[in-house]
């Protein structure tokens, strides 16, 4: 049902006599879907699963809002952070041996 909305929307929004750029006709599609609700067989607005964050995501976050590095720029922090990130990556492969 949200295609034949989005589609019904775009079809009222764009004027057949007027010559429209590949641009501009897809700012009119994206305004058309803006709003539009998908739905399911039953009706039901459809929930999106969101997939939970990865350990990396976690680490991230959780550098970024520690107290001590709220002094540092967010740019300086972020690199801190993934060479922090790294560098624990590599002392853990160092400490799992190989199966070779």
């Amino acid at each position: 049902m949200a295609t034949k909305q989005i589609v019904d929307n775009f079809v009222g929004s764009v004027d057949v006599n007027k010559t429209y750029t590949i641009a501009e006709l897809t700012k009119i599609l994206k305004a058309s879907a803006k709003g539009v609700v998908p739905k399911g067989e039953n009706g039901e607005p459809v929930e999106k699963v969101k997939k939970p964050a990865s350990a990396y995501n976690l680490f991230i976050r959780d550098f970024m809002l520690k107290a001590e590095n709220k002094e540092i720029p967010p740019k300086d922090r972020m690199k801190a952070a993934t060479a922090l990130w790294k560098q624990q990556k590599e002392e853990q492969q160092k400490e799992i041996p190989s199966a070779v």
